[in-house]
């Protein structure tokens, strides 16, 4: 086998900029390595740039219930011989027609446990979608040649709902050469800031959790939010909105610790691999988070995992990480993202279970 293709629904690059930054790193990396691996999104029109291709999709309302056919006609317009896809939901009467035409050459990536999530956004098309996930999915995922997730807790979960020829678990990864050196402020025993950094947040990154925590702490704590953000969170965070270039890495200027998700449980999972924390890893940022990952240790000195649940989170354990971390160097925390985290390694494994599943 010559050529794989790893292709992705990405209507909206500028709103997805985790996902976005993803694909571009792993174009970046697959030529560098010399992989047999193109990256691919169906976008409305934007470029994700990078080496990744863009495909323009056609508009109109319908669009979203037409993705399978347009990600059929972009595997058969750039003819590889096997396609990881990422999932792009089973709400769509024209995705048994891309699993009839390219099942047996075709891979499912899954990167959180879709029913669970779409239920607990609300709202009756997200209900909809999820009784999709429920009974549709299944049927589908069986006709493909295998799938991978990006978590054991969600692979389990798939192949609960689903007869699965073959499976594997290959975590997100980072290039570092692409994520900035920026370190942290070692704390000195003054006021802590924070940056937490996100596409959109949701009800399972858990900003209601910090709040309630915050609320008369001492020392004073502030959290720089990076992105799209909901109001009325106290005066204990600042909403920057969405930030690119100099404006955002002033931000992690000042940051001595960075947050990851801390209510994961919302979304019915205990174990992820957020883009995001692992950009913290390689910039040189120690960070919060409440979950297990597949290529964190527990007891890794720049990895404070609190307990999850919906109680606030104790401050006082906020300050206790933030004194320990004083005697990290940035430098060992970028060298341990490429070592457990970096893309090379995982994009190998990704081909070679792709030939082994397609051959």
């Amino acid at each position: 086998m010559s050529g794989i293709l790893h292709l992705s629904w990405l209507p909206e690059p500028s709103r997805w900029l985790g996902i976005a930054n993803k694909l571009r790193q792993m174009a970046r990396v697959a030529a560098d390595a010399h992989l047999p691996l193109r990256i691919a999104a169906c976008t409305a029109g934007d470029e994700v740039g990078g080496g990744v291709i863009s495909l323009p999709l056609a508009g109109g309302r319908l669009a979203a219930l037409r993705r399978g056919a347009r990600l059929a006609q972009a595997i058969a317009t750039l003819a590889p011989d096997a396609t990881v896809l990422r999932w792009p939901g089973a709400l769509d009467p024209s995705l048994p027609g891309l699993v009839a035409r390219h099942g047996s050459r075709l891979v499912s990536e899954h990167h959180t446990d879709e029913p669970a999530e779409l239920r607990r956004l609300g709202g009756a098309w997200l209900r909809l979608r999820a009784l999709a996930e429920e009974r549709q999915a299944p049927r589908l995922l069986a006709r493909l040649a295998g799938s991978i997730a990006v978590t054991e807790e969600i692979r389990a979960s798939l192949a609960a709902r689903a007869r699965l020829r073959r499976s594997a678990v290959i975590a997100n990864g980072i290039d570092i050469g692409a994520v900035p050196a920026s370190g942290f402020r070692r704390w000195d025993g003054g006021p802590l800031e924070l940056v937490w950094a996100c596409g959109r947040f949701s009800p399972w990154h858990g900003l209601d959790r910090l709040a309630a925590g915050l609320r008369g702490a001492v020392p004073p704590m502030t959290v720089h939010l990076l992105g799209e953000a909901p109001p009325g969170l106290g005066p204990a965070f600042v909403a920057h909105g969405p930030l690119a270039g100099a404006a955002m890495e002033a931000v992690y200027a000042r940051a001595h610790l960075a947050v990851g998700s801390l209510a994961l449980h919302r979304a019915g999972l205990s174990q992820a691999c957020p883009l995001k924390e692992r950009e913290y890893l390689a910039r040189g940022l120690p960070f919060l988070t409440a979950h297990g990952d597949p290529d964190a240790p527990d007891d890794a000195p720049w990895r404070c995992r609190l307990p999850a649940g919906d109680e606030p989170v104790d401050a006082a354990r906020i300050v206790a990480f933030a004194e320990a971390c004083r005697s990290l160097d940035p430098a060992q925390l970028r060298a341990d993202a490429d070592r457990l985290m970096g893309w090379r390694g995982k994009l190998a494994r990704l081909c070679d279970f792709v030939r082994e599943t397609c051959a």
